[in-house]
C-alpha cells in the first residue's frame, strides 16, 4: 500500500503543506511568546530602576533637609 492509495497525490501534497504550515505556525507563536516575555522583563527592570532611582533622590532631598535644619540650630 502506498501514499497514492490513500489520499491522492494532491491530498496527501496538501497534507503535507498543512504539516508545514502548522510547525510554522507553532515556531511563531513560540517566537512571539519568548519575544513578549522579554520585553516584559526589560519593561519592569526599568520601572524597578526608576523606582529605586527616585527612592534614593528622596532619601537625598529628605538627608538635605535635615541637614540644613540641623545646621540653622547650630548656627
Amino acid at each position: 500500500m502506498n501514499s497514492t492509495n490513500l489520499c491522492g497525490q494532491v491530498g496527501c501534497v496538501a497534507e503535507g503543506v498543512a504539516l508545514v504550515a502548522a510547525i510554522l505556525m507553532l515556531l511563531v507563536i513560540g517566537w512571539i511568546s519568548v519575544t513578549w516575555k522579554d520585553w516584559a522583563a526589560r519593561y519592569l527592570e526599568g520601572m524597578e530602576h526608576d523606582l529605586r532611582r527616585e527612592r534614593y533622590l528622596k532619601g537625598i532631598g529628605e538627608n538635605e533637609g535635615t541637614h540644613s535644619s540641623k545646621d540653622e540650630e547650630a548656627a
